[in-house]
């Protein structure tokens, strides 16, 4: 909890820094709007990561599941795997629309 809020303060310190060398309001606003962009993008790409991480080894355990299986059926364990994989292709579909 300690790190978590030593870098909070940290990341806050630095848009108080950057907005304490602003000289006018305008230069205040396009300073905030730069630092909002900025932080809204770094969030959107972690994201993009963590998704294509977990869409990774979904499909790994899938295909895992699928060469141990015996007959036609897959588990119910694999099925919700299968649909939480599509609803991740879902959500990654509508945020690419979204950011183009």
């Amino acid at each position: 909890m300690a790190r978590l809020k030593a870098y909070n303060d940290a990341y806050t310190k630095r848009g108080e820094d950057l907005l304490r060398n602003c000289k006018n309001s305008r230069e205040k606003q396009l300073v905030l709007k730069e630092y909002g962009e900025r932080c809204e993008r770094q969030c959107k790409e972690k994201m993009g990561k963590i998704l294509a991480n977990e869409r990774e080894d979904l499909l790994k355990r899938i295909a895992e599941e699928r060469k141990t299986r015996e007959g036609g059926l897959l588990s119910k364990e694999v099925e919700d795997r299968v649909e939480r994989l599509k609803a991740l292709e879902i959500r990654k579909r509508t945020e690419r629309e979204w950011i183009g």
